[in-house]
């Protein structure tokens, strides 16, 4: 079986954002299970540096564009993108199309029409939400009628949590056309066996109790202005705590200037060296929350945060909203907070801290759930097997 994966979006394989881990990791784990595929996406440089795979990846070069023209720059590019994949698929004659669903893109849908390939469409996101309400109306409609064909068109969805399936069905697509595939985690890179007594030392933490955060600070549902309240609030009660924030601090400075002085921020780390920080804490914490805007949806994603924190054997505290609510079992795999509410967020750490037991029991139950259920493999199995079905219906 060989696969064409198409994406519009400016993808380096080597950043930490979730997308692109996302991307990476079922892409090698899909050839690791014997699939053949190939990589279609949009850069704005002649090459990405540095970069290793073991699928063949086809970069189509497009220009940038200034903030004002972005949206209309990514129309156009469906344009382009026709014209280098129809090259593409000639060559590599693929039995399946997938692709990544993109703010106002459509290009896959119209390629697997015109070569008679069948389309899996992949959602991460309500697009309309997400990305439309940075843009102006014309853009909304125009991602609403988009959506509707790629809707109709595709032969299978493939959605990363149960709210985005809600969300499609009141879409009215079709249920036996959604299928739901969560996120993963590469369970041999991040494990319990890594030590973080070289980030430790690095932040002279040799002596503190350490609770770790990793994420995006400019994201407002991932509830870093919570975990700052709860950092103040344990720095009067428990002087050698230590809050070790990863993530890029770029543009962040209100964040940066209200953290108390037990609060470190790292700024971006590769993610090939996020596992040895999160080795380093005790503790790890994901306090995210429903942001007012998907309040009519709820919280749809599939954090590959949730996974890398399960496969460290380490004590997760996180919220109970959407899909962490359904993997993660209070008191067994983990401790769950109401969303917002950074003063139970306070007691439980405070409750882990003093606790070796319950931390240990946490830590083993979480990597035991993610090696039963949610490693890349198992993703990419998962979706092989959803490509099996869609060539059997064909």
């Amino acid at each position: 079986m060989k696969v064409g994966y198409i994406t519009a979006g400016r993808i380096s394989l080597l950043s930490p954002k979730g997308d692109a881990v996302h991307i990476r990791s079922f892409l090698e784990n899909f050839v690791k299970i014997g699939g053949e595929i190939f990589l279609v996406r949009r850069i704005t440089r002649k090459k990405v540096m540095n970069e290793r795979a073991n699928f063949r990846i086809y970069d189509i070069k497009w220009m940038g564009s200034p903030p004002k023209f972005q949206r209309l720059n990514s129309l156009i590019f469906n344009i382009r993108l026709c014209q280098a994949g129809s090259s593409i698929i000639r060559k590599e004659k693929p039995d399946i199309l997938h692709e990544r669903e993109g703010f106002l893109n459509l290009a896959g849908l119209l390629l697997a029409n015109k070569f008679k390939i069948p389309y899996v469409l992949e959602i991460n996101a309500p697009l309309i939400y997400e990305e439309g309400r940075h843009c102006s109306r014309i853009y909304q409609e125009i991602e609403k009628i988009i959506e509707k064909k790629l809707f109709a068109g595709a032969d299978r969805i493939i959605v990363v949590s149960n709210i985005l399936k809600n969300y499609l069905l009141n879409q009215g697509v079709e249920e036996e056309k959604i299928s739901v595939v969560q996120n993963g985690v590469d369970e041999k890179v991040f494990n319990p066996n890594i030590f973080g007594e070289s980030v430790r030392k690095k932040y002279h933490l040799e002596d503190k109790e350490v609770i770790c955060f990793a994420g995006s600070l400019h994201q407002e549902w991932q509830g870093i202005d919570d975990l700052l309240k709860s950092a103040k609030i344990i720095s009067s009660i428990k002087p050698s705590v230590r809050f070790l924030i990863i993530g890029n601090t770029e543009g962040q400075e209100e964040i940066l200037k209200s953290a108390s002085d037990n609060v470190i921020f790292t700024g971006r780390i590769e993610h090939i060296k996020v596992p040895t920080y999160l080795a380093a804490a005790d503790i790890l914490v994901a306090p995210y929350k429903l942001e007012e805007v998907f309040k009519d949806i709820g919280f749809y994603n599939s954090p590959v945060k949730l996974f890398e924190y399960m496969a460290m054997g380490k004590p997760i505290i996180a919220s109970n909203i959407g899909q962490l609510g359904e993997i993660l079992e209070h008191g067994k795999t983990g401790l769950l907070i109401e969303p917002g509410n950074y003063k139970e967020l306070t007691e439980y750490i405070l409750t882990l801290l003093e606790d070796e037991q319950l931390k240990r029991k946490l830590g083993k139950n979480a990597r035991s759930e993610v090696e039963k259920k949610y490693t890349w493999e198992h993703n990419a199995r998962r979706i092989m097997e959803i490509y099996n079905e869609v060539l059997g219906e064909q």
